[in-house]
């Protein structure tokens, strides 16, 4: 497996003593880069503040801005992705129940009212957030390779880059086309 380091360098980030110092200090977490703009430090902040309230998302620990990206460095979680929980259930022949399947739904469209009725509970100017009205702060990748699944069974939902303040209408449209997807991969047309 390659070091940290050298992904760090594919990324086009250059290390300095910094940074270096940075990596060491997290080896044992998961770091992920994104653009600063995509995943702002205002965002990064409320985000930090929103997984006080709920349990489902994974944890930033730390993060550190570096030239135009931003380095995050997240809880480490053990465990797989829903992805590879179906598949790995299919390879043994383990069906999964429609119980289960209706379970997991559920469960989205929960995680989904919930940031939904927290982000309207949000009432004063907030950096980040275009206005006041019709602005909602949700994961616009919501996918069975972006949920972990512990070996507890908790359910933890991971790329935390992918929240951002959006429109109202963004949110509907992309929560509609998240569940569709969801049953797509269970119930094929």
């Amino acid at each position: 497996m390659r070091d940290k380091h050298y992904f760090f360098q594919d990324s086009g980030i250059i290390i300095d003593e910094e940074l270096n110092d940075f990596i060491d200090n997290n080896k044992s977490r998961f770091l992920k880069i994104t653009n600063i703009t995509s995943f702002n430090i205002d965002e990064i902040k409320y985000y930090q503040e929103i997984c006080n309230t709920f349990d489902f998302l994974v944890k930033i620990i730390s993060y550190k801005i570096k030239d135009d990206k931003v380095i995050i460095c997240m809880e480490n979680i053990d465990g797989i992705t829903l992805y590879d929980y179906i598949w790995l259930n299919r390879e043994q022949e383990i069906k999964i129940s429609e119980d289960e399947i209706f379970d997991l739904y559920n469960r989205i469209l929960k995680w989904n009212i919930k940031l939904y009725k927290h982000s309207k509970k949000m009432t004063g100017p907030i950096p980040g957030r275009l206005s006041v009205h019709r602005q909602i702060f949700y994961h616009d990748d919501i996918s069975i390779t972006n949920i972990f699944v512990t070996k507890e069974n908790r359910f933890v939902l991971l790329d935390p880059n992918s929240f951002a303040w959006r429109s109202e209408h963004q949110y509907h449209c992309y929560l509609n086309r998240c569940l569709q997807e969801f049953l797509a991969v269970f119930f094929p047309l």
